[in-house]
């Protein structure tokens, strides 16, 4: 069968000068561009790939494999480039998290190409034209957010086409249409007055401190309760900000060194396609804090004022975006100091195909919201801080009519789900439920946007609301979540998250739209099961459309329901533990596990 002959562009980068008509990579296009495609079909994107499983099973089979082969070659490869003798474990408390997002990123830009070429008869390629110190990113953090940038996506594109032998068909590089800002940090200036005065009341206790004083941060308990549960270890509270560094320049010719130690590597391995386009691309895209910076980040560790040998290391998140405390933490974990993570969101312990992550494989015990499957897992309850006065209390007296609407962020590039596919899936799905409830409940929706699409304007999210209903209400972003929901009826998950746990926990009146973005192992399966089968959570939006149709005026007596708080009462006990006394109880459960 003769292939269709196609121009391929990613989004941005447009420019040819035939007439084939064109296929676009990342498969969608902002709501400006919807519009002119009706009016060109010429310039309809298309994609090549639909949502399949069994080849998603394969992609993360693919990508765990060469996670575990790759991961000590290029451990071994920065010990090289510093001088330095560090453990596996030192590595991958560093850079674990980035290289996951580098191979899994990579594999499925691969994935989409490969694609591409197979079902079509590419004639041209337009990509940006980007250099390789513009993908070079300052820290984990950045490289995160330049995931979602054009110019970084198409960097990688470009390589994977040269390598597959496609790179001739490149006709033209379009030229960035601004400057590239590879600082995505936001200022501290705003920072609050109580939180500068916490900071200079920590350093002062950091003077006079024992060294074998725990260091308990960041933990989403929080601040009062963080406190309290130092003082309880006879510890003074400390509260800090994340380190600055001397940041250098990018150096070309160490990123090279980098590249000749893995090609090296690779021209003695079993040969395959991905791992040499992964190998030509990870030492391009690993952030400055791990090459160039790296030194910087090691003295600036050794000048943080903590204690030299902490009882114990108590955190749920800054093992994710503090370069220099990751280092101190990598470091005092080869010292022995033992190190402990609290599970900080949903998705663990649910979802297929994100068990373990990295803080699960790098901690000595990981402390659950109540599940466990081995014997790392602790169970333990929701740290995150629980609003104490039942919020149902207020809904109740306040006698609102909204349905607080949560929005889902946009689908990130850095999985192997066709994320673009995705995400038009959930604006058709949104449009289906608006249209699919009765005229007097669609007024009483108010949508609190997600902080990712409302920060980045490409996904024009109010915008698509607003053709939906020029007049629907859009709760303010910097309004407190705790009064938004305390005045509403209901509030309404379109997605399925964090947000959704939270309002479980408060045991406020909620459904849930399980997207099906993330497949469910076997236990996060049978525990919302028992959510499905109540009616608080659906996979179809007929069935949630209905449920909220039919509960929505008197839903107070609906979620008051005993088959209603029976199943959030059963699932609660195995998935999502509710503590009274939530600083006595942490205390327990880590003194149980020093011993």
């Amino acid at each position: 069968m003769q292939k269709e002959k196609y121009n391929l562009y990613i989004a941005g980068s447009a420019h040819f000068a035939n007439n084939f008509p064109s296929v676009c990579l990342d498969g969608w296009l902002p709501l400006k561009s919807e519009k002119l495609s009706q009016n060109c079909p010429c310039c309809a994107p298309k994609h090549a790939l639909e949502q399949n499983k069994e080849k998603i099973d394969i992609g993360y089979s693919k990508v765990t494999s060469i996670e575990k082969e790759l991961f000590p070659v290029i451990s071994e490869a920065l010990n090289k480039i510093h001088g330095i003798n560090h453990s596996e474990r030192y590595w991958m408390i560093l850079i674990g998290h980035c290289l996951r997002r580098n191979i899994t990123n990579i594999y499925n830009n691969y994935s989409s190409v490969t694609s591409i070429f197979d079902e079509y008869d590419i004639q041209a390629i337009s990509l940006l034209k980007v250099e390789r110190e513009q993908v070079a990113m300052d820290d984990y953090s950045d490289y995160v957010r330049a995931l979602g940038k054009d110019y970084f996506y198409s960097y990688i594109v470009e390589q994977i086409i040269n390598t597959i032998g496609h790179g001739k068909l490149i006709s033209n590089n379009v030229d960035l249409p601004v400057k590239v800002n590879k600082n995505f940090q936001q200022s501290n200036n705003n920072s609050s007055w109580l939180k500068k005065i916490l900071h200079t009341i920590s350093h002062i206790f950091s003077i006079i401190e024992s060294e074998r004083s725990p260091v308990i941060t960041q933990t989403y308990l929080g601040w009062l309760n963080e406190a309290l549960l130092s003082i309880n270890f006879l510890n003074f509270p400390r509260f800090f900000s994340n380190s600055n560094y001397p940041k250098n320049k990018v150096n070309i010719n160490l990123r090279d060194k980098f590249k000749n130690q893995l090609i090296s590597y690779n021209q003695n391995s079993k040969k395959d396609l991905f791992k040499t386009i992964l190998i030509s691309l990870i030492p391009d895209l690993f952030p400055k804090a791990y090459l160039e910076d790296f030194h910087s980040i090691v003295d600036a560790s050794n000048a943080l004022k903590l204690p030299k040998n902490p009882r114990f290391i108590l955190t749920a998140n800054r093992f994710l975006q503090d370069e220099v405390f990751k280092v101190w933490i990598s470091k005092k974990t080869e010292q022995g100091v033992p190190y402990f993570v609290l599970q900080h969101g949903s998705n663990y312990g649910e979802i297929k195909y994100l068990h373990p992550t990295v803080e699960e494989i790098t901690s000595d015990k990981f402390f659950t919201w109540g599940w466990s499957y081995e014997a790392k897992h602790i169970k333990g309850f929701m740290f995150k801080k629980i609003y104490k006065k039942p919020l149902i209390n207020k809904i109740i007296k306040n006698k609102k009519t909204n349905i607080l609407f949560m929005e889902k962020g946009v689908y990130s590039r850095a999985m192997l789900e066709n994320g673009p596919l995705l995400y038009k899936k959930y604006l058709n799905c949104k449009e289906e439920f608006f249209y699919g409830l009765r005229g007097s409940i669609r007024k009483s929706l108010l949508i609190r946007t997600h902080a990712v699409t409302h920060i980045d304007k490409t996904y024009q999210e109010i915008e698509r609301w607003k053709i939906l209903d020029s007049n629907i209400k859009i709760d303010k972003q910097n309004a407190s979540l705790k009064k938004s929901v305390a005045n509403s009826r209901l509030v309404l998950c379109f997605y399925h998250g964090t947000s959704f746990l939270e309002m479980l926990a408060a045991n406020v009146p909620v459904l849930c739209f399980l997207d099906g973005l993330n497949e469910m192992n076997r236990e996060g399966k049978d525990a919302y099961e028992i959510l499905i089968k109540a009616g608080v959570c659906h996979t179809s939006i007929s069935s949630l459309v209905d449920e909220l149709n039919d509960n929505w005026d008197d839903c107070i007596s609906w979620w008051s329901s005993d088959e209603i708080q029976n199943a959030r009462n059963d699932f609660c006990s195995k998935h999502l533990r509710i503590s009274n006394n939530p600083v006595l109880d942490l205390k327990n459960l880590i003194s149980v596990n020093l011993k």
